[in-house]
């Protein structure tokens, strides 16, 4: 039951709350329940991030402590307590199962997540949001409890909700890749836009004159093709001084071979003679339609992929991509959100991981020279 008695106005808001925490009764020696952040926020007339503050403080203490799924106590002097060195509980937003490259890549990013946790013992709990309810409630009820210290997001599905309830209650979280192209704060990912600036360096360092971007949807509905588009772009406009990039648009998943195969039909004759595609799921589909047009690669169209995740895995090692740098970016995300934990959950500038390129195969020497293969 939420006590009436409330300390004076006049103390700072985070005094007031621990105070009124402390001076819970506690009878025979066992702990006594606590209010939610929430409630005690709205009992006290405080923020509900200075609650979170106080009680992180005291848990770490050892004055409080948090049974899953029933509520935070306050600990008698003296009494077992969690210790300040227990593993802080970290969760990932639930990324439904899909087919291709994505799952891969999500495969590969949790399994270099846990193993650079172990090997640098930092004392992590990495557990998953379920797929059954809104993933911001989760968050909001795991928060109250006390059961959440920090989130890795993976903005591969809709995601903003999410970040504006961690941002709500100032939980620190690392968002791997920017959710969306305005994001400037929060993240860890691979420079795209440099990535794209060297494709454009190595198409221009070719002669390439007739250069198309195919993607899977708009430009501005993904970072990553935004940026892989502008890096694209200034690399063009600065070696060459023109800037002419046609946007090839492919949605429709099961129609793609048919689809990319009839955009080549129909500029026979002033077919591109370099082309980046931002999927991977492009890539093969369109090497097809090449083969069945009689269009030699490289020597009439260079061919580059986004993102090779696991060359020896793929079959396609030899082909021109782009090597995701897994280890890099999933140990800067770790480095980021520990930064952030350290500091209460304020912000910090979004961090890019440099990138390389593998393969070969699709584009002339020239090119494998400026991309460094």
């Amino acid at each position: 039951m939420m006590q009436t008695t409330t300390p004076s106005v006049r103390q700072r808001p985070s005094d007031r709350v621990r105070d009124y925490v402390l001076r819970q009764p506690v009878g025979s020696g066992a702990p006594e329940r606590l209010p939610t952040m929430r409630d005690l926020a709205a009992h006290l007339k405080v923020s509900l991030a200075t609650v979170q503050g106080v009680y992180r403080d005291l848990k770490a203490k050892g004055r409080i402590t948090t049974k899953a799924g029933d509520g935070t106590y306050l600990v008698p002097a003296g009494g077992a307590v969690r210790p300040a060195s227990a593993r802080r509980k970290v969760f990932f937003n639930h990324i439904a199962a899909t087919k291709g490259k994505e799952s891969m890549l999500l495969g590969f990013l949790y399994g270099a997540l846990l193993q650079i946790a172990m090997e640098r013992n930092l004392r992590l709990e990495f557990s998953a949001l379920d797929a059954d309810h809104p993933e911001e409630e989760q968050v909001r009820a795991l928060f109250e409890a006390g059961e959440l210290d920090g989130m890795i997001i993976f903005p591969f599905v809709p995601c903003q909700p999410l970040i504006v309830a961690c941002e709500e209650l100032q939980v620190p979280y690392v968002s791997i890749h920017p959710p969306n192209p305005e994001t400037c704060a929060n993240f860890v990912t691979p420079d795209y836009f440099m990535g794209g600036y060297r494709i454009g360096e190595a198409f221009a360092a070719a002669g390439r004159e007739r250069i198309a971007f195919l993607t899977a949807g708009g430009v501005m509905e993904s970072s990553t093709a935004w940026a892989f588009a502008a890096g694209l772009q200034n690399a063009l406009l600065e070696t060459t001084g023109r800037v002419a990039v046609e946007h090839g648009r492919f949605r429709e998943i099961a129609m793609r071979r048919k689809m990319l195969y009839d955009w080549l039909h129909e500029r026979r004759g002033r077919l591109p003679d370099a082309i980046f595609c931002h999927r991977h799921a492009l890539f093969e589909p369109l090497l097809e339609a090449l083969e069945k047009l009689k269009v030699a690669v490289p020597e009439e169209v260079s061919v580059i992929s986004a993102i090779d995740v696991a060359p020896d895995l793929s079959g396609t090692q030899a082909f021109t991509s782009l090597a995701m740098p897994i280890d890099e970016v999933s140990s800067a995300a770790l480095e980021y959100l520990h930064r952030r934990m350290e500091l209460k959950g304020a912000s910090l500038p979004g961090v890019k991981v440099p990138v390389g390129f593998t393969g070969g195969r699709t584009t002339l020497p020239v090119e494998n020279r400026v991309l460094g293969i």
